[in-house]
């Protein structure tokens, strides 16, 4: 389960970086233009512009690695 982890890593970069969660059961539009085939689905966006993306549980120490990355 993904969710305790983005939560943590929340509050670990608030400030930093927000996180969006989209529930594409009521929104199918939303997975259908992103191409979201499964469920977790990481969208990374930055100044508007989609700049990565993966699937799947992701440990908490890798998740939290991917966004530092991204914080440069």
């Amino acid at each position: 389960m993904m969710a305790p982890i983005i939560e943590s890593a929340a509050g670990d970069f608030a400030g930093q970086i927000q996180f969006k969660k989209v529930d594409i059961d009521a929104s199918p539009e939303i997975a259908q233009a992103f191409d979201i085939q499964g469920i977790p689905t990481f969208l990374v966006k930055k100044e508007g512009h989609l700049i990565d993306r993966f699937s799947g549980f992701v440990p908490a120490p890798v998740f939290k690695s991917h966004v530092v990355q991204y914080l440069k």
